[in-house]
């Protein structure tokens, strides 16, 4: 498992959030469902996993200020912080790529103002 928080923000994603989940689990240490106040399964599904928090938000209007918001306000632990939509996942090779190149990046430096680094991934 890497040092990795993940953050899915999602609404109404009852249909693609299993498969994101399932997908993201075994590599990270936990995983951040910001829900807005979704009308369908999406709540429920998230909660079915032990490590996966559900945190109700309402929609701030932005993706940015969301995922900031989420920053600010999730208890996360790890080292790096890895943002995903609920209808994203990676493919195997990409998963592994994941897996061999996270714990080679440089750490966070102490003067950082962030306790977390954080990147979208591409792969490649």
């Amino acid at each position: 498992m890497l040092d990795l928080s993940v953050i899915i923000l999602a609404r109404n994603e009852e249909l693609h959030i299993r498969r994101c989940l399932e997908n993201i689990l075994p590599v990270a240490k936990e995983v951040f469902v910001i829900d807005c106040f979704s009308t369908d399964n999406t709540a429920a599904i998230c909660r079915e996993y032990p490590r996966v928090q559900v945190i109700q938000h309402e929609w701030p209007g932005l993706y940015a200020l969301q995922f900031n918001w989420a920053l600010d306000n999730c208890p996360i632990t790890a080292e790096w912080v890895l943002r995903l939509d609920a209808d994203e996942w990676f493919m195997p090779e990409a998963l592994e790529e994941l897996k061999a190149k996270l714990p080679a990046l440089p750490r966070t430096s102490p003067e950082s103002s962030t306790s977390a680094g954080i990147f979208s991934w591409a792969g490649g």
